[in-house]
């Protein structure tokens, strides 16, 4: 094979130029732990050698890691596979070697569970990391400075923002930066500052300007000639930001008959089960199971202090998008309940890789009933009873209003914290579970439906309308969408709430989410903002959301 190897590439070398090498070999070295334990010296002697004979040593080299779907390998002759110590023997050997980097399979799935081949959109996905890996190493990682001429990012509708954008490749001899295309819009389409492009040369600076008419958000893009992309988002008079549309007339009539409904149909069958791999000397922990509307069974972890002689705080949570996990939160001296919003049965380990192939399965299954990629998009077009998230809602609700009531939980004392799906959970949640005395909505998903049909900006996660297969169905879960908005939710919401939004995601728009602050009547309520804040949570805004939650 080297050989073999030698002379292909020898060839190919009288019509090109090698630009680079891409590496990505190990299944069969992952069933053995002798060959995992020999792997780095063979792997570098290898790799070297291929550079050294061939005359590229200082090409950038790039190895894939093995896919995540190895993740509970059975087979007769070969039992288990070490595709994560691999991964890990890669990884030290790309440090050894100069001009070298490792290419994350984290999340990517294999073709039709044959456990062998990654799938065509993995591939792709794959493909674009092996691409940034490999501008990385050639033109080095260009660092976007933006600043603004107001410093809490806030504006009045017809004020003129001013963006100054500082592009620099710091730490390379032969710096690289190029042309950079910057351009400003609404968080969705319409253009406030048209597109242009600067050519920086090795680096420099430029500004935009632009204004909005109305309340909302403007975004600052910057793409530069690695084809990275990132943003700024400042807010004009967001205090005035509405929804798309209002809540359904008959919205919280429809939610008090679906309780009442479930009630009748199904009797409460929450059961618990210990999970002793997972208790600690101060808390025990327990797989939470019930049965949902539709006679699908959901799962979450329950975790108990041990200490029994008094009621405990709960908290309750739904975690973010994603396969289904058992995951334990909270303190030692609180309660914790989360429920999963799957019907599938988690196994042990994290939602990735472990749980991977259940949530794609169950993907599948909605994707044949309704033509849609994921879980939360689907249902929607047909009706709100067949909507993902109608049936997750009630049975979720039904574990918390339960958990509220055992004995070991202080009914005075629930509160309620979700990031994300988490978020936009927290919103349903707060609405519909009696009790609940303070909730912090970290980044809310499934809120903003109808954003764009107010100024054209972004719809919120997960683009329920324009994300379904036809018009037909497009113009269904129009329809329905505003019975599953957490804005609709929030106008229910009197619990004194605190919100957090960022003013830089991409995902749950931060229009979005004030739109459903706006329209929360809570007297006791604050928004917390993300300053250039993606779609994740800076750690001072967890710190401060637990303290204020837990503060009586």
């Amino acid at each position: 094979h080297y050989t073999n190897l030698i002379s292909r590439v020898r060839d190919a070398m009288k019509d090109g130029e090698i630009k680079g090498f891409l590496w990505h070999q190990g299944c069969s070295d992952a069933f053995s732990m002798k060959h995992v334990n020999g792997y780095v010296a063979l792997f570098t002697n290898a790799i070297t050698s291929i550079r050294r004979e061939l005359g590229i040593e200082d090409k950038p080299f790039l190895a894939g890691e093995l896919g995540p779907y190895l993740v509970g390998w059975k087979d007769q002759r070969r039992p288990k596979i070490y595709w994560r110590e691999i991964n890990k023997k890669i990884a030290e050997g790309v440090k050894l070697m100069p001009n070298s980097a490792i290419v994350s399979a984290d999340r990517l799935y294999d073709v039709k569970k044959d456990r062998i081949h990654f799938e065509t959109p993995s591939l792709r996905i794959f493909g674009e990391r092996y691409a940034t890996a490999y501008l990385d190493l050639v033109l080095g990682k260009l660092d976007v400075k933006m600043e603004s001429d107001r410093q809490d990012l806030v504006y009045g509708v017809g004020d003129e923002a001013v963006f100054k954008v500082t592009v620099s490749n710091p730490g390379r001899e032969k710096p690289h930066v190029g042309k950079v295309t910057a351009w400003v819009d609404n968080f969705g389409n319409a253009k406030l500052a048209p597109e242009q492009t600067f050519d920086l040369g090795a680096g420099g600076t430029f500004t935009m300007k632009a204004k909005m008419d109305e309340p909302g958000f403007m975004r600052l893009s910057v793409r530069t000639a690695d084809g990275r992309r990132k943003v700024r988002g400042v807010a004009v008079a967001p205090e005035k930001i509405r929804p798309g549309r209002p809540a359904p007339a008959d919205f919280e009539k429809f939610w008090n008959d679906a309780i009442a409904a479930y009630d009748a149909a199904v009797p409460e069958d929450v059961k618990t089960e210990p999970m002793p791999e997972r208790c600690t000397k101060t808390r025990e922990v327990f797989k939470v199971s019930l049965t949902a509307p539709g006679g699908r069974t959901m799962w979450g972890t329950l975790a108990i202090p041990r200490d029994r002689s008094r009621r405990h705080p709960l908290l309750l949570n739904v975690p973010g998008a994603g396969p289904s996990r058992w995951s334990v939160g909270g303190r030692d001296d609180e309660a914790y309940l989360t429920m999963n919003v799957h019907y599938y049965e988690p196994v042990d380990g994290g939602a990735y890789p472990e749980n991977q192939p259940l949530q794609a399965a169950e993907d599948g299954e909605w994707r044949k009933l309704y033509g849609v990629d994921r879980y939360c998009k689907a249902g929607i077009s047909k009706g709100r009873e067949s909507y993902f998230y109608y049936a997750a809602i009630l049975g979720i609700r039904r574990a918390f209003v339960w958990a509220a009531k055992q004995d070991w939980a202080d009914s005075a004392d629930v509160t309620y914290a979700g990031t994300s799906q988490g978020g936009g959970f927290g919103l349903f949640m707060t609405a519909l579970v009696p009790g609940v005395r303070k909730s912090v909505i970290y980044v809310p998903a499934i809120t903003g439906h109808y954003a764009s049909e107010r100024n054209g900006a972004q719809n919120g996660w997960p683009l329920l309308v324009e994300s379904q297969k036809d018009d037909e169905a497009r113009d269904g879960a129009r329809k329905w969408a505003g019975y599953f908005d957490g804005a609709s939710f929030a106008t229910m919401i009197k619990t004194p709430v605190r919100f957090v939004v960022g003013f830089a995601d991409m995902t749950c728009a931060p229009h979005a989410v004030y739109s459903a602050y706006n329209v929360c009547p809570a007297a006791d309520k604050e928004i917390w903002h993300g300053l250039d804040m993606p779609h994740s949570v800076f750690g001072d805004m967890y710190r401060k959301g637990d303290e204020w939650r837990r503060r009586k």
